[in-house]
This record gives C-alpha cells, sequence and structure tokens, in this order.
C-alpha cells in the first residue's frame, strides 16, 4: 500500500501517524501464529476434539503443507482444456456443414454468426 503524503495536510499526516504507532503496537504484542495454533491444538486435544471439528475444513499439518520454496504446479499457457477443444471441433463442425449453411446463409466462415435485421418504417 502506498499513500501520497505530499498531499496530506499537516492533521492528516498527524492522524496517519497515530494510527500506524497503533498498529505497530498491536502488532508487536501479539505472539507468532505459529505458537498460536500450537496452543489451540493442543487444547482442543485436551479436550477430546480436533480443529477441524471445531472450526470445519481439514487442518494444516507439517506434513500437508507445502516448502516454502516449492514452485507451484501452472498449467502450459495456450493449451485448453481437452473438454472444451472438443467441444469446440464438434460445433465447428456442425456450423460449417452444408445443412448449416443453408439454415443460416448469412453465417461467416470463422463460425460465427451473422444477424441481419431489417427494419420497415411505418
Amino acid at each position: 500500500m502506498s499513500i501520497d503524503i505530499t498531499r496530506l495536510s499537516a492533521k492528516e499526516l498527524d492522524a496517519l501517524i497515530n494510527e500506524a504507532k497503533k498498529r505497530k503496537n498491536t502488532l508487536s504484542r501479539r505472539k507468532p501464529i505459529g505458537v498460536v495454533r500450537q496452543k489451540l491444538t493442543q487444547l482442543a486435544k485436551a479436550e477430546g476434539y480436533t480443529i477441524a471439528e471445531l472450526f470445519g475444513g481439514v487442518p494444516v499439518t507439517k506434513s500437508s503443507a507445502k516448502p516454502a520454496g516449492a514452485p507451484s504446479r501452472a498449467r502450459k499457457s495456450g493449451r485448453r482444456p481437452r473438454t472444451t477443444a472438443k467441444f469446440n471441433s464438434r460445433l465447428s463442425k456442425r456450423l460449417h456443414s452444408p445443412a448449416a449453411q443453408a439454415a443460416y446463409p448469412s453465417s461467416n466462415h470463422s463460425g460465427t454468426r451473422t444477424l441481419t435485421l431489417s427494419c420497415r418504417a411505418r
């Protein structure tokens, strides 16, 4: 987040500084998230529950979490899912068939139809 402080008045700058100090103080008093998660897991286990039972969803464990430097598996660009390609090829064959061309004479050959409207004056 970036704030253009050159356009702020002295009153607005003071308010921004005070809000930043409050936020910094709040963040410095918080314990690390790993410590809090561990305490919650221990408390739930002591009472006979799991985190998933209490909050829903699947709990993140060390074995199921991705390592920090693990690369994400991205799809190759330019490839369409097989079902879409199959559907489009069937649709293209239907549009370019002689029956379709006879039914839609204004159809162009790129697989899209153009609609011609005529308006009559009254």
